[in-house]
């Protein structure tokens, strides 16, 4: 190169270099990840003019496995079939790994075997030649890589790369400097939903505290799916908000109907039915960062369209939706219900796996599977060790041990152990030789929900009738002639 070229290389870096700066500063000011990420694809084209230009972003399972997350000039669909057609020992898709796990920019061209390049088996208005990957570093970690391609064969000389190593470091600074300022924002954002979501959660506890417990395991479980699918961080925790909510329009839905033993009548169906609808309805005005009044309002979806309330299929319902729904059917099924006793771990899982791929989606029942295969999967879905055809409690049995002595009980405990405080009040209510009606009436709530309110309470006490449930709460019982009637 002679001294004039030189020179006026120098002189174009420079000014591509200052074009650089502008396109970052511009991209700065983005609302998201994403629209910050493409925002510098684009400038990498439109400024660098490069033919085109993508971030694959390092995913947070074992293998920090790099997928496709912004680009420009190209589709994201037509990079995964770029990864596709090259096949995992295509150099230039190892040029990818190489620079990613070393720090260091790589290099490839195919200007040598051009038929080789799996740039021809993809969509794009010009065929690039070489391409050049440059890592993405914050201050801790790789992001990522941005890869950068050219139709010049030697485009990518020592100067080019260095220039964009000089930016990829502009950009790693804004974006660790975006990333915190996102972070305490979203710190803030989630400090309240989570004040909103716990809000909600007590006022359905209130209601129907079975149902509260019940979204709490499904909440569990369905992590736990998310995490076993490599799901990012940030979709992991808008499906455990949406898991925690999921039957949060049960609220509207007369206990005496959630809670009846027996079968339910049509119309009893489709009141409780209702409660998808309800939940978005309840959620839509919520700012939340993720769809969770739409998985709420899916969460009963199958894939065949057969589920409710709108019988949406496939593809078309929410990857979160679908996770949440085979959680819900798995605790539903090993977990006691008021009106019967709970069917087990096998039977829920031979549920899913019947309607794998026809109503459940089958990467989230691989999943479930894979998690049920391991030690303590009770005590991941029900917070406890449950047995079939047995109560469980939320703490396990001690170790059989030599008997108390004899006490005498307290007259009145203010706290009976897992009772709410309707169900607590409905209790005292009877051990003072109050009858159903007058406790009813004393609570302002219908004796087809104080009968439901009583019901939860004999499980939770273990007491075969309200005699038994008086006792083992701790109140000192008026033993009246209504006690042992209806």
């Amino acid at each position: 190169m002679t001294v004039g070229t030189a020179l006026e290389h120098d002189t174009r870096s420079a000014a591509a270099l200052r074009s650089f700066m502008d396109g970052v500063a511009a991209v700065a000011h983005a609302h998201n990840e994403t629209e910050l990420l493409s925002g510098m694809c684009r400038t990498l084209v439109e400024t660098g003019g490069y033919a085109l230009a993508f971030i694959l972003k390092a995913g947070n399972d074992a293998n920090r496995t790099l997928r496709p997350t912004a680009s420009h000039g190209i589709e994201t669909s037509a990079i995964e079939l770029l990864h596709r057609a090259g096949g995992p020992s295509d150099p230039g898709l190892l040029a990818c790994a190489t620079a990613f796990h070393t720090g260091r920019p790589a290099i490839h061209t195919y200007a040598a075997t051009p038929s080789a390049s799996p740039w021809r088996a993809v969509e794009v208005d010009i065929v690039p030649i070489s391409h050049a990957t440059i890592p993405l570093k914050l201050v801790a970690s790789i992001f990522g890589v941005i890869v950068v391609a050219s139709t010049d064969p030697d485009a990518f000389d020592t100067r080019e790369v260095e220039r964009l190593v000089e930016f990829a470091d502009m950009f790693g600074s804004v974006l660790n400097v975006w990333q915190a300022r996102n972070e305490a924002h979203v710190s803030t954002l989630q400090s309240h939903l989570t004040d909103t979501v716990r809000a909600l959660a007590m006022a359905l506890e209130y209601h129907d505290p079975y149902t509260a417990s019940h979204q709490r395991h499904v909440a569990a479980l369905s992590v736990a799916i998310a995490q076993e699918m490599n799901l990012s961080t940030d979709e992991v925790q808008g499906i455990r908000f949406a898991a925690l909510l999921h039957d949060i329009g049960k609220i509207g839905v007369p206990l005496e109907i959630c809670c009846k033993h027996g079968r339910l009548i049509i119309h009893e169906i489709r009141l409780i039915q209702t409660h998808a609808d309800a939940g978005y309805a309840i959620l839509k005005g919520i700012p939340f960062p993720w769809p969770v009044a739409a998985m709420v309002l899916q969460h009963h979806e199958r894939l065949d369209g057969s589920g409710y309330p709108q019988g949406t299929k496939g593809n078309d319902i929410l990857l979160g939706a679908r996770i949440i729904a085979v959680a819900d059917v798995v605790e539903a099924m090993m977990s006691h219900r008021p009106y019967r006793a709970a069917l087990g771990q096998g039977a829920a899982i031979a549920e899913i796996v019947r309607g794998r791929g026809v109503q459940f989606d089958s990467s989230v029942v691989d999943a479930c599977l894979a998690i049920s295969r391991r030690p303590g999967f009770n005590r991941l879905v029900l917070g406890c060790d449950a047995t079939i055809g047995t109560e469980f409690s939320d703490e396990p049995s001690p170790p059989p041990g030599p008997p108390d002595p004899p006490a005498t009980a307290s007259p009145y405990r203010t706290n009976p152990p897992r009772l709410t405080l309707q169900q607590s009040t409905a209790i005292q209510l009877l051990a003072d030789g109050k009858s159903i009606k007058e406790i009813a009436r004393h609570m302002n709530i219908s004796i087809g929900t104080v009968k439901a309110h009583l019901s939860i309470a004999y499980k939770a006490l273990g007491a075969r009738n309200r005699m038994e449930a008086v006792v083992q709460a701790g109140f000192h019982a008026i033993v009246a002639g209504n006690l042992s009637g209806c």
